[in-house]
């Protein structure tokens, strides 16, 4: 898993959000408020916000994140820290995403599987 993920706050503009994919060449980046990841944004989700005709140039990352915790659910897909890979791999192949938030003891995020470490 990854765990050195390029962050940006809830308020971060759309064009932040793409100039630290673009600087850190990733294809995810994790939204943190108060040292707690609370939503990702994938490349993917940069591509309908741009192909959704939106005016961009308003939009926030708070706007456009999957968040990690809605209401006491998370709606990101995820895995324990003790989960065997094989068991990601199936999650990935079954819900079709390429990134898996993984669960550590305390109830807290510790990184994220991305389907290129898995390769």
């Amino acid at each position: 898993m990854r765990t050195d993920l390029p962050e940006v706050s809830p308020e971060a503009s759309f064009e932040e959000v793409v100039e630290t994919m673009k600087k850190n060449r990733s294809d995810i980046v994790v939204i943190k408020e108060k040292g707690e990841i609370v939503g990702l944004i994938t490349d993917s989700d940069i591509i309908a916000w741009r192909a959704s005709g939106n005016d961009t140039s308003k939009v926030k990352a708070y706007q456009m994140m999957t968040p990690c915790e809605v209401m006491g659910r998370n709606p990101c897909l995820q895995i324990n820290e003790d989960d065997e890979l094989e068991n990601a791999m199936k999650v990935m192949a079954i819900s079709g995403v390429r990134h898996l938030l993984v669960w550590g003891k305390g109830g807290k995020v510790t990184g994220v599987l991305c389907v290129h470490e898995l390769i």
